[in-house]
């Protein structure tokens, strides 16, 4: 039997890998600094923080989990904000998503939503970071 922990973490892996395929997302953000080792610079995409709730039930069982993602970014020359870079990192991460069903490696199901967006100015001149709650809800059938 799988556990609601190793569901989260094959969720996780899954929009890791969604958000690193993302061609759109990759233009704006190395796919090293998704999910980086160490401290790169910035532009950083991170999905931290899991969350998770059980689900039991007689036909199927799984987990409500979510995650904190974050995008740090500054400015791009003089070209773009780190406001203007920051919201469309967000973006194309809201867009690499939605497409909000994702079949997970054990076969489990995950419905993907997002909620509580918000764009915070950070300590640095004019760097942003744009941050969201991912809610997973995974299901696996019960035999």
């Amino acid at each position: 039997m799988i556990t609601p922990t190793a569901l989260q973490r094959l969720a996780r892996r899954a929009v890791l890998a969604r958000l690193k395929n993302h061609a759109p997302l990759i233009a704006l953000v190395p796919k090293d600094n998704i999910d980086p080792t160490g401290t790169p610079a910035w532009p950083i995409v991170l999905v931290e923080a899991p969350r998770g709730t059980p689900i039991r039930g007689g036909c199927a069982s799984g987990v409500d989990a979510s995650f904190d993602v974050h995008a740090f970014a500054g400015p791009v020359g003089s070209s773009k904000t780190g406001y203007t870079h920051a919201s469309e990192i967000g973006a194309e991460i809201e867009t690499a998503l939605a497409p909000n069903n994702i079949t997970l490696e054990d076969g489990s199901h995950c419905k993907l939503s997002f909620s509580d967006m918000r764009m915070l100015k950070d300590a640095d001149p004019d760097h942003w970071h744009w941050f969201a709650q991912l809610n997973c809800r995974v299901l696996k059938a019960v035999a």
